[in-house]
């Protein structure tokens, strides 16, 4: 089968930026589907960070470890739905998307073990003393931060290689 199309389809075809018809659809689309990613990822960080916090500063009892892991396991909750809902529109950057995918099956394993824990007023972490409970957020906080270290790198590569396809460098 032969597809036959004028010069000015070919034009406007090559044109094309990304599968965009024109810069600013790349820039409205684009900018909102990497800074609603961008957003969850930092609160993400945030919350960690201020566990991390709580910890160094020997403050936090086993309640409070148990009230952190329901409280981070509802916010990963909702980032699991976002990100599912804006995964698959990452257009041009695989290795951006396949670390967004990396980073959500990260967040759904972390999410499962906090639920192990603690989950509305149950789990197994009633019964474990404050150290078990330290010892399991440290090794499963650990393993989340090795995929959210190369893909916080990469938000800001993202975000160049995005500027430059607009032209902003």
């Amino acid at each position: 089968m032969k597809i036959i199309i004028r010069e000015s389809q070919l034009k406007r075809l090559m044109n094309e930026i990304g599968g965009y018809d024109t810069t600013d659809l790349m820039a409205q689309h684009g900018g909102e589907v990497q800074s609603t990613l961008l957003i969850l990822f930092n609160q993400t960080a945030s919350f960690i960070s201020d566990l991390l916090v709580g910890i160094k500063s020997g403050e936090m009892d086993k309640e409070n470890y148990l009230a952190f892991a329901h409280n981070i396991s509802k916010k990963i909750s909702n980032d699991l739905s976002m990100i599912d809902s804006y995964v698959g529109e990452i257009y041009i950057d695989d290795d951006f998307k396949n670390h967004i995918i990396k980073y959500r099956n990260a967040l759904q394993k972390f999410q499962n073990m906090l639920r192990l824990l603690y989950d509305e007023g149950s789990g197994l972490g009633i019964e474990m003393s404050k150290n078990e409970i330290y010892s399991i957020l440290m090794n499963e906080v650990d393993k989340l931060s090795s995929v959210m270290e190369p893909l916080a790198a990469l938000f800001y590569q993202v975000h160049g290689r995005f500027r430059k396809r607009l032209g902003m460098n």
